[in-house]
């Protein structure tokens, strides 16, 4: 079985390559990783195929010309990848929105894709707690100043000193893995966790202990409110002016997800006119944000750049799943996640 491994320097290839040869005997493995995300001189991410992505079809295709399995994170794979691997039996992406390759194309040459949905799910749920407790406890302004030779005696003053995370209601957006995850960090800290997901049952929430609101109920209510919901067509935008305008004066927005869910304007607006507490963003709509944005003078803002979902268990995580369906699927058994498993039936 000829292998091809395309990692970066996040899920370097060199674990893949590792991971594969633990779990298939006799395996020829070849690889290499793209520069991602320490140079990004390379990336694609919007394209008429695919998006997010990093590296080039040319270089894919050297290495996996011959390959009969391929396993990758972030690369690109197009119709003229797959013109160019005749052999490519089936792929292992080892995240889990697998927008860089083309699955369309897979499916109509019967070739499944693999994913790892909630790979980095502990990761983002204690990076979203962290982020909010840095907020809320003034840390990230207090570092900079400090060493920049400022104490700041003002950051213990009433007014400015945060809330105990005992006394917050949180307002989770969106219930999947992260956003269980996520509620369940927040309620080991004593915090009151409402939760609004229309995909979710109520009886679902309140039997994993927590209280089921409507998202006007969530903005009104919650000291905290954070962002774990999918894109879709139908959420862009979902906390707009008018959800921002409900917020308590206090409250903090936190978005650990995607910037496409946010009216970034609004957002903007709020800050600078103080209308809520603050703002914690790990994303943006352009990435990387340069040095003159508008985002970074803002004292009520709390930035990070896009780094929520990294762990070293995220990494081994996300490439044992993938390996385990792929494994799975060669040796003739039912695999867990499959992006196009209607091609598993034929």
């Amino acid at each position: 079985m000829r292998f091809a491994a395309i990692g970066d320097q996040f899920v370097r290839h060199e674990v893949m390559v590792n991971a594969i040869e633990e779990y298939f005997e006799n395996a020829e493995v070849n690889g290499y990783s793209t520069g991602w995300p320490l140079d990004i001189s390379q990336s694609v991410f919007k394209g008429p195929e695919v998006s997010e992505c990093d590296g080039t079809e040319d270089d894919v295709i050297a290495l996996a010309k011959d390959a009969d399995y391929l396993v990758l994170d972030i690369a690109p794979i197009t119709k003229r990848v797959f013109d160019a691997c005749p052999n490519l039996k089936a792929i292992a992406v080892t995240r889990g929105g697998a927008v860089n390759v083309n699955v369309d194309e897979a499916t109509s040459r019967g070739i499944p894709v693999f994913n790892s949905p909630g790979r980095n799910l502990s990761a983002v749920g204690e990076f979203t707690v962290a982020l909010t407790l840095a907020h809320l406890k003034n840390i990230p302004m207090a570092n900079r100043d400090l060493k920049q030779g400022v104490w700041r005696g003002d950051l213990y003053s009433y007014e400015k000193v945060g809330q105990e995370m005992s006394e917050l209601v949180v307002g989770i957006v969106g219930f999947g893995n992260i956003g269980r995850q996520t509620s369940k960090l927040f309620s080991c800290f004593g915090s009151d966790v409402l939760v609004y997901d229309p995909f979710v049952s109520d009886d679902d929430i309140q039997n994993a202990g927590y209280t089921p609101v409507s998202l006007d109920e969530l903005f009104a209510k919650a000291d905290v409110v954070t962002l774990h919901a999918k894109v879709t067509p139908e959420n862009v935008h979902m906390v707009g002016a008018r959800e921002i305008g409900m917020m308590k004066p206090s409250a903090i927005l936190v978005n650990t997800a995607r910037a496409e869910l946010i009216d970034m304007d609004a957002l903007y607006d709020a800050l600078v006119e103080k209308r809520i507490g603050g703002a914690c963003l790990d994303v943006f709509e352009k990435e990387p944000i340069g040095k003159s944005s508008r985002y970074l003078p803002l004292e009520n803002l709390t930035v990070t750049p896009h780094i929520g979902g990294a762990s070293q268990a995220t990494v081994r995580r996300a490439i044992s799943r993938a390996l385990i369906d792929l494994k799975d699927y060669i040796e003739g058994r039912e695999p867990k996640y499959c992006l196009n498993p209607e091609v598993l039936k034929k």
